[in-house]
């Protein structure tokens, strides 16, 4: 495209020069018709009625026709939106509180009887009808783990533990007059004769104080034997100072119920697992058990009597295991 226009600019120059040319060389004669130069014998007759000879008007010079640079297109910033602040979160309900766990409540039983005794097989059936329910039984051969091992204890124990039951054997501690020489060496007799025994159960605690160290000394001594589980009985209310010295203390042993506030006082200052009951001569008093359950971990029920209370499983044990679960 450049180039054509240059072309063109080159040949109107030319032609203005040839015109100009031409202008020059026209010379009349004198009359007006003398001959025409050589020049003028080339140029073209004048058309006629013109005035003048037409002149080539020189060719416009072109403009060179820039090729446009292209222009990046920017883009537009975008107007700043205001920010807005988060509409406020509606504030969670606050989470209900944990429903407490359900207060577990076992059974101690004085099982008294030899391992033939109906008592045993009862007691087992009961246990695996409620396996929720712990349940300890204190076996007692003569007052005490006797001076040999008996195999129908051995078999005794062992079915009674394949139920779930825990089983601990009895020592009497005489309110301390026996001595800790005497209570150990029972502890020792029920770890040689029953190696799987569980624990001890300590009857006749003294609730005297000034006794703890004794009790404390073989509680600590019948665990270290691998005897865990320990129990203390003084067949009535203990003193707050026992407590603890003992997985369980027993703080009611006689006839009928004890009153609940018997059962509370000074005792709802101590873990309610640590206490229990005993009670003999008496019904099932289901709505006694349920306001019981909140003072102490531990009740038995019997509907035996004096002269001996334990000699037999109570007649409703099946039952005081639902009343527990």
């Amino acid at each position: 495209m450049r180039a054509t226009l240059a072309g063109l600019a080159m040949l109107g120059a030319l032609l203005a020069g040839c015109a100009a040319g031409e202008s020059a060389g026209d010379d009349p004669g004198p009359d007006g018709g003398g001959a025409a130069s050589p020049d003028a014998r080339r140029a073209p007759a004048s058309v006629p009625g013109s005035s003048a000879r037409p002149t080539a008007s020189p060719a416009p010079s072109a403009t060179p026709t820039s090729t446009p640079t292209s222009t990046p297109t920017s883009t537009p910033t975008p107007a700043l939106t205001p920010t807005q602040a988060p509409a406020a979160t509606p504030a969670a309900p606050p989470a209900p509180a944990p429903t407490p766990a359900a207060r577990v409540t076992g059974t101690v039983v004085p099982l008294y009887t030899p391992p033939g005794d109906g008592s045993w097989t009862a007691i087992v059936l009961a246990k695996r009808q409620h396996p929720s329910v712990p349940v300890v039984a204190v076996v007692n051969p003569a007052n005490g783990p006797s001076t040999a091992p008996s195999a129908a204890y051995a078999v005794g124990i062992a079915n009674l533990q394949a139920a779930g039951i825990k089983v601990i054997g009895y020592v009497a501690t005489g309110y301390t007059a026996r001595g800790t020489a005497a209570v150990q060496a029972d502890i020792d007799r029920w770890k040689a004769f029953y190696p799987q025994i569980q624990g001890i159960f300590f009857d006749e605690q003294s609730n005297t104080t000034g006794n703890e160290a004794f009790y404390r000394q073989v509680a600590q001594y019948a665990r270290g034997q691998g005897l865990s589980f320990t129990v203390g009985n003084p067949g009535n209310d203990t003193a707050p100072t026992y407590v603890g010295i003992f997985d369980v203390d027993l703080i009611y042993e006689n006839g009928g119920v004890p009153s609940l506030s018997a059962l509370g006082g000074w005792h709802s200052s101590y873990p309610r697992e640590e206490l229990g009951i005993i009670p003999y001569a008496t019904g099932l008093d289901h709505a006694f058990v349920k306001s019981a359950r909140a003072y102490v971990g531990w009740i038995y029920l019997s509907d035996d009597n004096l002269p001996n209370p334990w000699d037999s499983l109570t007649s409703y044990f099946a039952d005081l295991l639902a009343d527990l679960e």
